[in-house]
């Protein structure tokens, strides 16, 4: 006699539940709602969805083989694995590469090409010059945050982009 967990009555609403949760947690996450135990929450009932959804295709195994008697099913996974793959790739940013460079690093790149070559770490001064909006000799995170028009996208927030400590134009 099977496990009473391992019975369809149990498994497949808590796959179901679990699956919610990640999902809608997830899509939280995607619009930048982080507010308290939501990554935590995603996290740890990932890891029990995934368990759930696996004891889930062991259970219904034969059924599950059946849905791909039909060629359009088989279709239908290839497209999706093509899809995934496709914006897997797009999501490095092309060919692997990095995505966009952090925004300080952009900001003393003059030439763009993703180096800071000896004649940018020259012009250093005259670029934290630029970013000193109010002349007070440091930089906050404030100005780093408004750069505005330096470098690609305008901003610094990313999870590259500056970390609250001002820069001091006399440390370079």
């Amino acid at each position: 006699m099977k496990n009473r967990l391992l019975n369809r009555t149990w498994i497949s609403p808590i796959t179901s539940v679990t699956f919610l949760v990640v999902g809608v947690t997830g899509i939280l996450m995607a619009f930048h709602v982080k507010n308290g135990g939501i990554k935590a929450l995603h996290e740890w009932i990932g890891y029990v969805f995934t368990l759930a959804a696996v004891i889930h295709l062991v259970v219904n195994w034969r059924s599950f083989l059946s849905h791909f008697r039909e060629r359009s099913a088989i279709l239908a996974v290839c497209g999706g694995i093509i899809l995934s793959l496709v914006v897997l790739y797009a999501g490095t940013g092309g060919g692997g590469k990095q995505g966009r460079p952090n925004q300080l690093v952009q900001t003393f790149d003059l030439n763009g090409n993703g180096l800071i070559d000896a004649d940018e770490v020259s012009a250093a001064a005259d670029s934290l010059n630029r970013l000193d909006g109010n002349h007070d000799g440091a930089i906050s995170t404030q100005e780093l945050l408004s750069m505005g028009g330096q470098g690609e996208g305008g901003n610094a927030r990313g999870p590259h982009g500056p970390r609250g400590n001002p820069v001091r134009r006399n440390s370079l």
